[in-house]
């Protein structure tokens, strides 16, 4: 399912191919449990805690609500200045919000996509793959929209990583 088809009227880097809402936590069981309780959040992807640099560490868990994935980040050691350390809850609050996701199938999007970031001038504040399993790049729109948006360009395998969640048990 697409949300906002990246054909649309707007053909912006605003929402189009919209899949994913992102939140830093300082407690992931505690999100997780709040985002059941409120919203019927049940299955929930824990990915493996993994380094952003060597000595901190983030943790990662994704969950879908219909055709969007909520995903939430909880920073477990150090202090390295990415984009999860530098946008931790106020304290008192249990999430923040950090990013909107936008996932892009084929090279015309992901060329459209990069060169409209070009154009526009928002720095890219993290650019990566993993492996055959998608490209990503974060932007930094916070000053205009506080918070951030991520544009992944999913391959194959990445597709039955991402579907995988969304099957019944």
């Amino acid at each position: 399912m697409r949300v906002n088809p990246i054909k649309s009227k707007s053909g912006g880097i605003l929402l189009p191919n919209l899949f994913q809402l992102a939140y830093v936590t300082t407690d992931m069981e505690q999100a997780k449990k709040k985002l059941g309780e409120q919203f019927g959040v049940e299955k929930w992807q824990e990915i493996p805690i993994f380094d952003t640099k060597p000595g901190s560490k983030v943790r990662l868990a994704n969950a879908y609500i219909g055709d969007v994935m909520l995903q939430l980040f909880q920073v477990v050691s150090g202090e390295d200045g990415s984009i999860w350390h530098n946008w931790q809850p106020a304290p008192g609050q249990l999430m923040r919000f950090h990013h909107i996701g936008h996932m892009l199938f084929d090279d015309e999007e992901w060329q459209h996509i990069l060169s409209e970031i070009e154009r526009l001038k928002y720095p890219i504040v993290m650019r990566g793959n993993h492996k055959n399993f998608e490209e990503y790049i974060y932007i930094d729109t916070r000053e205009l929209l506080g918070h951030y948006l991520e544009y992944i360009y999913c391959r194959p395998e990445g597709r039955v990583f991402f579907d995988e969640l969304r099957k019944p048990e």
